[in-house]
Formats: C-alpha cells, sequence, structure tokens
C-alpha cells in the first residue's frame, strides 16, 4: 500500500526542525524523565519538589520541562503528551535542547490475561520507527535499557 507518509522525504535539513524553535536555547538536564502522570507532575511543582526549566509550547498549550533534584544530579522531567506522534515531537524538541538520555514512565493496558492491575511492566526493548503514528513491519531499529539502571530497578544494582 503506498502511503503519502511512507514516502522518504528525509533531506536534510528539514522544512521545520526542533531546534529552529529555539534560537535561545535552554539550560536542562541532559537526563530526562518522560513521565505520562502530568497530575503528579502538577502537585510536584506546586510543593516546589520540580521546578521549572523551560517550556516548550504547541497548539495545545504550553508544556514545561521542570528539574528534579537528585542525589546524583539535576534530572529533567517532561509530561509528555498523548499519543506517539506528540511524544515523537517533544522528544525530538528535547534532544535539540539537549537531552541524550531519557526513560519513560506512565501506564498501559494489556492485551494478556496474566498481567494483572497493578502490576510491573518493565519494557525490555522498543521499536524504533520513523512513522509513530503507524504500526508497520517495517521496523528500523531497537533500543534496550541500559542493564544498571535495570538492575538498579530490580534492587540487585
Amino acid at each position: 500500500m503506498e502511503l503519502p507518509l511512507h514516502e522518504n522525504d528525509l533531506a536534510e535539513p528539514g522544512v521545520l526542525e526542533a531546534h529552529m524553535l529555539h534560537q535561545d536555547g535552554a539550560e536542562i538536564p541532559a537526563v530526562a524523565v518522560l513521565c505520562f502522570f502530568n497530575e503528579l507532575l502538577d502537585e510536584l511543582a506546586a510543593e516546589g519538589v520540580l521546578e521549572t526549566r523551560y517550556v516548550l509550547r504547541s497548539e495545545i498549550g504550553r508544556n514545561p520541562i521542570y528539574q528534579y533534584l537528585t542525589d546524583e544530579g539535576p534530572v529533567s522531567v517532561i509530561h509528555p503528551g498523548v499519543g506517539a506522534p506528540l511524544a515523537a515531537g517533544f522528544v525530538e524538541e528535547i534532544a535539540s535542547l539537549g537531552v541524550s538520555t531519557l526513560v519513560a514512565c506512565g501506564g498501559a493496558g494489556a492485551l494478556v490475561d496474566h498481567l494483572n492491575l497493578g502490576h510491573v511492566m518493565v519494557v525490555a526493548s522498543a521499536c524504533v520507527t520513523r512513522e509513530p503514528a503507524f504500526i508497520t513491519p517495517r521496523r528500523v531499529a531497537s533500543s534496550t535499557p541500559i542493564p544498571s539502571a535495570f538492575e538498579s530497578w530490580r534492587g540487585t544494582g
């Protein structure tokens, strides 16, 4: 099936690229957490746990990039929006601001019976594609978690 989204239009530079939206730049931590729990982010910001470092803007309004201080150093925290295309756009924007490492934290439904409500699931790999709005068999790369991060989560590292 031929769809316009499958055309090769990845010429550099693009008509619009993420770095073009942030000419002044921003100083945000290079490590980021994509947190899908927006109400939690609002609460933590109101309590002063999260500090707004920069604000992304889109048609849905303002999307703050927060900073959270840990013992190992500061971490950027952002709500990635709802849906793969919006999240992909925000990821491209934060990458253009200097984020080089990220982890996502959110909730999801399950298509299998053996996962009960409240179970924690750690994703072992992810499909990386240039077409976030489509589930296609044309997978171009995969991503795996950093072993030390996974072991730390399990409490064995």
